[in-house]
């Protein structure tokens, strides 16, 4: 089908087929993979936020008994170990959410890309719905003078 012509459209209205179709396809496919990597990127963040605050909350519940010297050595040093992996998990946090971040603008990217093409797509869609009126109008005049002229004989 080449440019200009109309073709069915999802919906069942006539559309035109442009330039721009393939352009406007690549763009959404590029939207849809950005809108996908943010919403993992999402899911990320969200687990890692529960691993930290379950972390957080273990080394907070962790008793601190009365004992020997040698178990408060050993309690202490599971604390540190817990904290440590506290801080682990808080710097994968950062990471995770600077991963987000860069996924967020990504897909905003994406997004502003194809809105883009999608107008301009639309302004032609409509420029040759116009034009292909306008040789609708001219043709149902020229019939209609036709018919005239041969009342007139």
């Amino acid at each position: 089908m080449k440019s200009g012509t109309p073709r069915e459209s999802d919906e069942g209205a006539m559309a035109f087929k442009t330039r721009l179709d393939a352009v406007e396809r690549v763009r959404q496919r590029a939207e849809d993979s950005a809108k996908l990597a943010l919403a993992r990127a999402r899911i990320e963040v969200a687990r890692a936020e529960g691993e930290l605050e379950r972390l957080r909350e273990r080394a907070r519940l962790e008793d601190r008994q009365a004992g020997s010297a040698a178990q408060w050595e050993i309690r202490q040093a599971a604390r540190d170990r817990a904290l440590a992996e506290i801080k682990r998990e808080e710097e994968a946090l950062r990471a995770l959410k600077a991963r987000e971040a860069a996924a967020r603008e990504a897909y905003e990217a994406a997004h502003r890309q194809f809105e883009a093409v999608r107008r301009v797509a639309e302004g032609k869609r409509a420029e040759m719905a116009r034009e292909a009126g306008r040789k609708e109008r001219k043709a149902m005049d020229e019939v209609a003078a036709i018919l005239h002229g041969r009342k007139g004989q």
